[in-house]
C-alpha cells in the first residue's frame, strides 16, 4: 500500500546481529511510525559499497523522485541527497501549502532545556495542539523536526548535534507559509495600522499599486494574497518593508541565491 503523507526520517536496517554491516535495507518513515523500503546497501568487491532503490519503491512513489537521473551510486552522501529529497517532496505533495518566507532570531537553549519557538511564531502553534512536523532547509539538507508545546521536539537534538548550536548562538528561523507572512506584517505594523488609523496599507512599486484594506487592526486576506503573489518569493528570501512619511508602503526583497543583495528593478 502507498504510504501519502510526509516523511519526517530515513534509516538503515543493518544486516548482521551486531548492527556494524555496512549492507542492509534503507527506510523512510511518517511521523505516525509507518515505514516503507526503499533501497538497499550491497557490498562489492575491495570493501566498496553500493548503493541502489528498489524497483517496486520507484514504481509506487515516482511522484516523489528527486529530478536526479542517477539510480546506483558508490557513497552514502550520495544516497542521503536523493532520501532527503523524497523527505522535501512528500512535504511539498502531502503537508500544507505555503510558498514565501519570515524569519526571526531565537537564542540557542541549553541541552537540557527543550528548545522553544521564537516569540512571533508561537501564536502559529498551539501551546496544546497536536504535534505538527516542518521541514528546516540548511545548506544541502533537509530537516524534518517535530513541534509540540510550542516547543521542537523529535529532530532538533540531531540537527543540534550535527550544526554543533551550542547555549546562547543565535539562529535564523524560517518558516515557509503566506498565511505566516500575512501574520507578521499585522504584528510588526499593527502600531502603525493603530498610530494612523489606517483603514488601507498602500503598496507602491514601479507602475503596481497594491490597496490592502485594514480592518480592526488585520489586513484582508485576499488582497493580500494578491500582492503577495506578485513577489514571487523563494524559501529563505529575506523581505524589508519600508513605511515612508506619505503612508505609502514600499518592500525590499533580498534573494537567497545572489551574492550581492539585490532590490527589485521595479521598486
Amino acid at each position: 500500500m502507498v504510504v501519502c503523507a510526509p516523511f519526517v526520517r530515513w534509516d538503515i536496517i543493518r544486516h548482521g546481529s551486531d548492527g556494524s554491516a555496512r549492507a542492509g535495507v534503507y527506510y523512510l518513515e511518517t511521523a505516525q511510525g509507518e515505514r516503507v523500503i526503499c533501497a538497499v546497501a550491497i557490498p562489492c568487491d575491495g570493501n566498496r559499497m553500493t548503493y541502489r532503490p528498489f524497483d517496486s519503491f520507484l514504481e509506487d512513489y515516482r511522484t516523489l523522485l528527486p529530478s536526479s537521473s542517477a539510480l546506483e551510486w558508490n557513497f552514502t552522501f550520495q544516497l542521503a541527497a536523493w532520501l532527503d529529497g523524497i523527505v522535501y517532496y512528500s512535504f511539498l505533495r502531502y503537508g500544507e501549502e505555503g510558498i514565501g518566507s519570515c524569519w526571526h532570531f531565537s537564542s540557542v537553549s541549553p541541552g537540557d532545556v527543550a528548545q522553544r519557538l521564537p516569540l512571533g511564531l508561537r501564536r502559529h502553534f498551539l501551546p496544546s495542539g497536536p504535534p505538527t512536523w516542518i521541514l528546516v532547509l540548511h545548506g544541502y539538507r533537509i530537516w524534518p523536526i517535530e513541534i509540540i508545546n510550542q516547543r521542537f521536539g523529535d529532530g532538533w537534538d540531531k540537527f543540534r548535534a550535527v550544526h554543533q548550536l551550542k547555549a546562547d548562538f543565535k539562529v535564523r528561523i524560517c518558516i515557509v507559509g503566506s498565511f505566516i507572512l500575512l501574520g507578521e506584517f499585522e504584528a510588526r505594523l499593527r502600531e502603525a495600522f493603530n498610530e494612523f488609523d489606517l483603514e488601507e496599507m498602500v503598496i507602491k512599486m514601479g507602475g503596481y499599486v497594491w490597496n490592502i484594506p485594514i480592518s480592526d487592526l488585520q489586513l484582508d486576506v485576499q488582497a493580500f494574497d494578491q500582492f503577495f503573489g506578485a513577489l514571487d518569493l523563494g524559501c529563505l528570501d529575506f523581505v524589508l518593508v519600508l513605511m515612508l512619511s506619505t503612508m505609502e508602503f514600499r518592500v525590499v526583497v533580498f534573494p537567497v541565491d545572489h551574492d550581492i543583495d539585490r532590490i527589485y528593478s521595479w521598486f
